[in-house]
């Protein structure tokens, strides 16, 4: 297994109509989006806080 922490070796902007998120790449060749970022595509898609709350404790969304 390793340890590594990943590092960011990439960043790029995902446009979508009026929406713009920042993508990261990490040297492991993963791909994410910061927290900040999935919320404001969450919320441009229309859910409201409490929708937006219980997608962020889906243990599918955490590394």
């Amino acid at each position: 297994m390793n340890d590594k922490t990943p590092v960011v070796i990439n960043e790029g902007i995902l446009k979508v109509g009026s929406l713009e998120i920042k993508v990261l790449t990490l040297d492991n060749g993963l791909r994410i989006i910061p927290e900040d970022d999935f919320k404001k595509a969450i919320k441009w898609l229309g859910f409201d806080e409490d929708e937006i709350r219980q997608i962020m404790k889906n243990k599918e969304f955490q590394l």
